[in-house]
């Protein structure tokens, strides 16, 4: 299952999250490295997500991403997931839709 986001060109994307088994048991994010890559519908990379961090609760699976949005990001349709590397054992979130609209007020 994908998950879709819209914002402007220029503001912040920040969502929160949390890993989870296939039976919904979180995921402990303490030793884990988060990581994460913007890319357009080419493939291109637009933003390499290094906002990824686990929060307060990392044994509870939670975690944030945030990216600074700028006026190079491309007005359509963007990507990404969230990779897990935790124990030497890769996990790759879902993919995300990013719909970039152009801002109305400057």
């Amino acid at each position: 299952m994908s998950s879709q986001f819209e914002i402007k060109q220029g503001d912040t994307l920040a969502l929160n999250g949390q890993a989870v088994q296939d039976d919904g048991t979180p995921i402990d994010l303490t030793s884990a490295t988060i990581t994460s890559q913007i890319r357009d519908t080419h493939g291109n990379l637009v933003n390499n997500g290094v906002g990824a961090f686990a929060s307060s609760q990392p044994t509870q699976g939670l975690f944030s991403l945030t990216w600074q949005s700028d006026s190079t990001w491309p007005i359509g349709g963007l990507r990404c997931d969230v990779l897990f590397v935790c124990g030497g054992v890769r996990v790759h979130s879902d993919t995300m839709l990013i719909k970039v609209a152009p801002a109305v007020t400057q």
